[in-house]
């Protein structure tokens, strides 16, 4: 993670991972069957025509694939579903999954056919933040008991 990985004309920089228990939508909130893991990826075509990023996947330590979920509401930057890069452009944006708190392998993709596509795995470990703590001042002196 951080670190540029190319497959074919692609090259991916998964930047960060944010584990959600929820997701804010039009009709409230949204829940997942398991977490939800949103991933800020960077993709970068490094060849000299239109490039569609594929629809990703994430493979647990069983082995076990989870595939992209293919609505993001809730989402802020959403790649979406069709992603075209141009040549020599980079795509920015966020990925959604609902999977089981855990690590896993972000297997990227070429984007290229049945034959001729190439992908590799990127490393998200897992990496959950504390929530903050709320209405606590470690500076506020005490009440007294009554």
């Amino acid at each position: 993670m951080g670190s540029p990985a190319a497959v074919g004309p692609l090259t991916y920089t998964v930047l960060d991972t944010e584990w959600k228990e929820s997701l804010e939508g039009s009709l409230g909130a949204k829940l997942p069957e398991h977490r939800f893991l949103v991933v800020n990826v960077s993709i970068t075509n490094g060849s000299g025509g239109d490039v569609n990023v594929p629809l990703l996947a994430l493979i647990d330590a069983d082995g076990k694939e989870y595939r992209e979920m293919d609505k993001g509401e809730g989402v802020a930057q959403w790649l979406g579903l069709l992603r075209p890069v141009p040549p020599a452009q980079t795509l920015n944006g966020h990925i959604l999954f609902d999977v089981p708190l855990g690590g896993y392998k972000l297997r990227i993709s070429s984007g290229g056919d049945a034959e001729s596509e190439t992908t590799a795995l990127v490393d998200l470990p897992l990496r959950v933040e504390a929530p903050p703590i709320k209405g606590v001042d470690s500076l506020a002196t005490p009440a007294s008991p009554k």
